[in-house]
This record gives C-alpha cells, sequence and structure tokens, in this order.
C-alpha cells in the first residue's frame, strides 16, 4: 500500500469530519491540536497536520433556572410610568390598583399564546402568554425575573414595564 495515499486519505477524512462536526445542535468550537503519523515501514518519516479538536458546549437554557414564570409573577408590581399603578398576581389571581385602590380582580392563565390564536388552551407555570379572559386582555410577558417584569399588550402594542415592590 503507498502510505502517501493512506496519510492523503487520513488527512482528507479527518478533515470532512472536522467539517461535518458543525452541523450539530450545540455550539462548537475548535481548537488547534497536531497529531503525528509515523509510517511504520520507515520510522524516520514522520508527517505532522493540524486537525481540529472540538470542544462542545451546553446550548444557551431558555428556561427561568429553577423558578417558573408563575413563580417569578407572585408578588406586587409597581409601573414605572405611573407609580400609582400596581398589579398584584396572588395565586391565579390578576389584581388591579390605582392610587391604593382595588380596581378589579380576575383570575388568569399562563398559555402559550391568546385566546384564539394557534396554540391556545395550552396553560402552564412556565408559558409567556398572560391570559385574563374575564377582561379579554392578552399580554406578552417579555420579561419577567425577582425584580423587573415587561408585558406587551397584544391588542394595542403597548409595552407596560413594573418593578416588584413586595
Amino acid at each position: 500500500m503507498n502510505y502517501q495515499h493512506f496519510l492523503g486519505g487520513l488527512l482528507a477524512g479527518a478533515a470532512l469530519l472536522a467539517a461535518c462536526s458543525h452541523d450539530q445542535p450545540q455550539q462548537q468550537h475548535t481548537a488547534p491540536t497536531t497529531s503525528t503519523i509515523t509510517s511504520p515501514a520507515d520510522s524516520a518519516t514522520a508527517v505532522t497536520a493540524a486537525t481540529p479538536a472540538t470542544v462542545s458546549t451546553p446550548p444557551v437554557a431558555t428556561t427561568t433556572g429553577t423558578r417558573t414564570v408563575y413563580q417569578l409573577l407572585q408578588g406586587k408590581w409597581q409601573s414605572t410610568a405611573d407609580e400609582k399603578a400596581v398589579v398584584e398576581f396572588q395565586g391565579h389571581q390578576y389584581i388591579d390598583y390605582y392610587d391604593n385602590e382595588r380596581l378589579t380582580s380576575n383570575p388568569f392563565v399562563l398559555d402559550k399564546a391568546c385566546a384564539g390564536e394557534n396554540g391556545a388552551g395550552s396553560p402552564g407555570d412556565n408559558e409567556r402568554y398572560l391570559v385574563v379572559a374575564a377582561d379579554d386582555m392578552c399580554w406578552h410577558i417579555a420579561v419577567v425575573d425577582d425584580s423587573s417584569l415587561e408585558l406587551e399588550y397584544i391588542a394595542g402594542g403597548k409595552v407596560l414595564t413594573y418593578q416588584k415592590i413586595q
């Protein structure tokens, strides 16, 4: 067997495998390494070729950690645009206050989409659409964490921003 053809084929195969590894769903990072291949017939002949070593990192997390969207919503939130406007999530109740006066209290669900939209009717504690059916209201929860809440009102496109107060 001709070792030059063998080594050429081996290097071409390594390059092809390295190129195909980029089709993986995880993010790929390559770190250059070198390999030395010595012909068994002539140990004095050595070929050194750069071959990539693939290191995988896990995909970016899309969850909110160990707490669900439902759990993060619980409590009172004050509007950053109008300090008199406060909303409260108490269990599955959405309570609206203005100037310390309770205006409404209605049940809510977290769903995959607004009522009547594709995917609606699939509630869950980690879904991103806040639906208050009694008021025919639906918001996309753009941001929710321990201190910030950002709701995009679907019907009007307005963005409401809140800070946690309790």
